[in-house]
């Protein structure tokens, strides 16, 4: 036999699928039995030895859920069972329903393993807890009657088996008053469990608490007709040291020779909220990054129309020499530009869909260029400081996204600052203990890069802190902050591996402390600008074929290539396209395809096109697609896979490698 199995869990489901995923969760740990319908589970739950645990789906054909539930509690044999309900739809009607007919705890559809082992786990131990601690009581009063002299061995037998318990178990009278603690209260509370034996049950409940619902507690506790196990639920707690914490509370009565004593099994829960908390927030995340690709296709195309004709409106001979009208397009392409790169950071968060050019940097120069460019936004009331650590490793990171990091932070400490104070960035190697990220809420324990963005202002809240990184929240007035800037830089941070830890108190100021991984490397070499001129081909004459459902595209790229002397066919149609592919393939030298398109697609196109002329150079480009990738294209024979809005440049040297120009 095993020995690690700790016990035994009932599964009662009628879909297979759910108890195998279950199954092999817990089958490690437990003796694993299995039912499909209630009827049958009913039935395994009365053979010897019954199970600790029963994991029971609510939607079931034939006896439900609620029913089965009923039934086991109904029945002397098995209603000491614990029951946890399973269900992919718990709202808090059913949860009222189903703690009612003597369930202890709930999990919700789709399974997170981590979660639903640690509910297993603290109920078998709490089940099985009981039962002993029950057999253990029954025993000693029996031998109490029989022999006084075996009092001092059944109080060992007792005080052992509190011990033992991870939780913090108390025993309490019907005044509320504690008369015995197991150690585990030292570790949880701060009090020694001698300590707490004499007082009241509400040294360990908040004062908030205590004022909104002490009366219906106590009212439980002095209520000598109760006789079964209650969970109260997720509750806070006190430490001796006065901090607050989240705690899950069981009471359990037992009838004792002076009168009804309740066991109160109490645990922290401080590790399953932070869990939470960190599911919580990667949810939030995920779904504003579906959000942002979802808009992001069709706003790159816009932008690609944008950029792409003021560009060639620039380069007129005309434009050249009216100033006016050249300041005018200039104005155009710059904020096209920052449109761009503002789509660039929104997709920054929609995760696993933006990559940047991530390549060991030395931050120190980032951070004297954001210095340059934040400098003439700043009132000159407000004094800007740089200190930076010498010697440091190298982060593997993007420039221009760390650069957008810092610069919205800056932003942020000046407008948190009104137009007076201090703003000081700092970097340094720090080495992180038992830290919290603010924004993801995982806890951290290695090395870091620190940047950090301190300023003297008004200071954060500790309820606005827990929002801050929420996309569209904001405490600035209508029309003065979107609510995206902290999310952005959520997501450019822990695209990077990194972590956000936020110091701050009302009117004592704010510290963001942006921490990013690092690699044991210097590097001392300094990129250089590239001139901004257009590349400049000779196109031969070769015959080019543009498909994409966006016209003006269309028009911008043959625009582009009729200029440099290629022959240009465009298609707003993919399947019109592809039946002239078919007529013509032998005179197209190369195709450039939008991915996104109705009636066919570019990956679909693309692969038609292949079939029927096999090594027709193609270049794919996409405002943003989920779908398609530069590595799922090129396994397809797609030579370029290109993001929107096209750089011009991009698009020539793309070209002038395939044709060999």
């Amino acid at each position: 036999m095993n020995q690690n199995i700790k016990g035994t869990v009932l599964i009662i489901d009628d879909d297979p699928a759910n108890i195998d995923v279950l199954g092999n969760m817990l089958r490690s740990d437990y003796k694993v039995l299995a039912a499909t319908s209630g009827l049958k589970g009913l039935q395994l739950a009365q053979r010897l030895p019954q199970p600790d645990l029963v994991l029971l789906d609510i939607k079931m054909q034939g006896l439900d859920g609620y029913a089965t539930c009923k039934e086991l509690k109904q029945n002397e044999q098995t209603k000491n069972i614990a029951v946890i309900f399973v269900t992919a739809d718990a709202d808090i009607y059913s949860e009222e329903r189903g703690l009612l007919l003597g369930a202890v705890d709930y999990i919700t559809k789709p399974f997170n393993a981590m979660l639903v082992k640690a509910r297993v786990r603290n109920h078998v131990l709490l089940k099985q807890g009981q039962d002993n601690l029950q057999l253990l009581v029954d025993q000693a009063t029996a031998e109490l009657r029989q022999e006084q002299g075996k009092l001092e061995r059944s109080e060992k037998l007792y005080r052992t088996l509190m011990e033992a318990a991870p939780d913090s178990i108390l025993l309490v009278n019907e005044q509320g008053d504690i008369e015995m603690a197991n150690d585990s209260v030292e570790p949880m509370f701060g009090y020694k469990s001698l300590e707490l034996v004499g007082n009241k049950i509400e040294v360990l409940v908040p004062d908030e608490f205590i004022a909104g619902h002490s009366q219906q507690r106590a009212s439980f506790l002095q209520n000598p007709v109760i006789r079964s196990r209650v969970t109260l639920g997720k509750l806070s707690g006190k430490k001796k040291d006065g901090t607050v914490f989240p705690v899950d509370i069981s009471l359990s009565p037992i009838s004792m020779e002076n009168g009804t004593m309740i066991i109160a099994d109490i645990r922290d829960m401080t590790e399953e909220q932070r869990m939470q908390d960190q599911l919580r927030q990667a949810q939030k995340m995920e779904a504003i990054g579906q959000l942002t690709g979802g808009i992001a296709h069709d706003f790159n195309n816009i932008l690609n129309s944008i950029l792409g004709f003021s560009s060639i409106a620039l380069n007129d001979e005309v434009v050249q020499e009216n100033e006016e009208l050249k300041s005018y397009l200039d104005i155009i392409s710059k904020s096209g530009e920052r449109a761009r790169d503002l789509v660039k950071q929104m997709l920054s968060f929609s995760r696993g869909n933006y990559t940047g050019d991530f390549k060991p940097i030395d931050l120190a120069p980032v951070m004297h260029e954001v210095i340059k460019m934040i400098r003439p936004m700043l009132p000159a009331s407000i004094n800007v400081e740089l200190d930076i650590e010498k010697n440091l490793p190298n982060s593997l990171a993007d420039s221009l996204q760390i650069n957008q990091v810092i610069m919205n932070m800056c932003i942020n400490a000046r407008d948190a600052l009104h137009e007076q104070g201090n703003i000081i960035l700092a970097v340094k190697k720090v080495i992180v203990k038992d830290e919290i990220c603010n924004s993801c809420h995982e806890k951290l324990s290695t090395d870091f890069i620190e940047i950090s963005i301190s300023d003297n202002g008004e200071g954060i809240s500790k309820e606005n802190i827990e929002k801050i990184f929420d996309p569209f929240f904001t405490t600035k007035e209508v029309g003065k902050g979107s609510g995206m800037g902290l999310s952005v830089v959520h997501g450019i941070v822990h695209n990077h591996g990194g972590h956000i830890v936020v110091n701050s108190k009302p009117g004592e100021g704010t510290k963001f402390r942006l921490l990013l991984p690092y690699v044991n490397t210097r590097n001392t070499t300094q990129q250089s600008d590239v001139a901004a001129t257009t590349l400049q081909l000779d196109g031969g004459s070769a015959h080019v074929m543009v498909v994409d459902d966006e016209a003006l595209i269309g028009t911008y790229v043959e625009t582009v290539l009729t200029e440099m002397n290629f022959r240009v066919t465009v298609f707003s149609d993919s399947n019109k396209a592809l039946d002239y592919f078919q007529e013509n393939s032998d005179d197209i030298d190369l195709v450039i395809t939008d991915q996104t398109m109705p009636m066919m697609t570019g990956f679909e196109l693309s692969k038609a096109m292949l079939e029927i002329k096999n090594g027709i150079p193609v270049i794919m480009q996409t405002g943003f697609s989920s779908i398609v990738d530069d590595k799922s294209a090129r396994a397809l024979g797609i030579r370029a896979f290109l993001n929107k809005p096209l750089d011009k440049n991009v698009l020539l040297n793309e070209i002038k490698v395939i044709l060999n120009l």
